[in-house]
């Protein structure tokens, strides 16, 4: 009955029996024991993808570390090109100025992966000056005995901000110049941090001096208006009259008669009289 059993629920071949219903579809198992577990297919798709995830991840990271190296290097500012230095100084002698502080700079328009070089000055005639190469879209082909061509402008102390940051990309320091119509970020080489602070700090000192005067100025214009609001009275001394009083404060006779109530110009010493009434 055993083997007939075996026979019913499958085939007995050489001993082993083959179970259409086994895992293994088919394959035959020996009598008394059980068929091995099948490995799941998703879990191998799963490394699979995970290898290829990991791969992409490398070569993003080596191809982005690659490209910020490059744009870092690129936009490092270097020395003042001299015809750029050429340029600010005939500039500054035809306004008849002079610089107190030039910090080479560089800056980036988005349209183009060309860094722009270019100096900023700060001018004894309290200007901020920017002078530099005129942005291109390719680099400017290299033509014996022409400089590229280059731009200025200038922005007067009173109307100019200068803040300080740091670029995201290059983590350089950077300067925010507004004023004007003009709003740049410019890119300073770690060697020429020092001479920007100085020049921050030289606008910064100005700026505040300014403001301190402009307040000092509009405290003794409102003084003066509240003492020239102020009513003004005089005591009559011995042997004066209504006639020298008036004179004495370029006013008349009739007016003192008037705002003082008096109906006759007779006044005596000690009297008080009211020159001029409040407001």
């Amino acid at each position: 009955m055993g083997a007939v059993g075996l026979i019913r629920k499958g085939t007995l071949v050489a001993g082993r029996i083959i179970d259409p219903a086994s895992p293994l579809g088919g394959r035959p198992t020996s009598p008394g024991t059980s068929a091995p577990a099948a490995a799941p297919r998703w879990r191998a798709r799963g490394i699979r993808q995970l290898a290829l995830w990991l791969l992409a991840g490398y070569g993003a990271t080596a191809v982005l570390g690659a490209l910020w190296r490059r744009v870092a290097a690129s936009s490092t500012p270097g020395p003042i090109p001299s015809f750029v230095a050429q340029q600010l100084g005939d500039e500054l002698q035809a306004a008849r100025d002079s610089a107190t502080s030039v910090v080479p700079v560089t800056w980036r328009p988005w349209w183009t992966p060309v860094p722009v070089a270019g100096a900023l000055a700060a001018t004894a005639g309290r200007r901020v000056m920017y002078v530099g190469v005129v942005p291109t879209l390719l680099p400017p082909p290299r033509t014996a005995g022409e400089p590229p061509a280059t731009e200025q402008w200038s922005v007067a102390f009173d109307s100019v901000s200068i803040r300080e940051g740091h670029s995201l990309l290059t983590g350089r320091r950077t300067l925010l110049l507004t004023g004007g119509a003009h709003r740049q970020r410019f890119d300073v080489a770690g060697a020429d941090r020092s001479v920007a602070d100085a020049m921050v700090a030289a606008l910064s000192r100005w700026q505040e001096a300014q403001r301190l005067a402009a307040e000092h100025d509009r405290v003794v214009r409102e003084e003066a208006a509240e003492i020239a609001r102020a009513p003004v009275y005089h005591r009559v001394r011995r042997g004066e009259t209504l006639t020298s009083v008036a004179l004495a404060y370029a006013a008349t006779v009739d007016s003192l008669r008037r705002i003082n109530h008096l109906t006759t110009d007779r006044i005596r010493a000690g009297n008080v009289l009211l020159i001029k009434p409040q407001g």
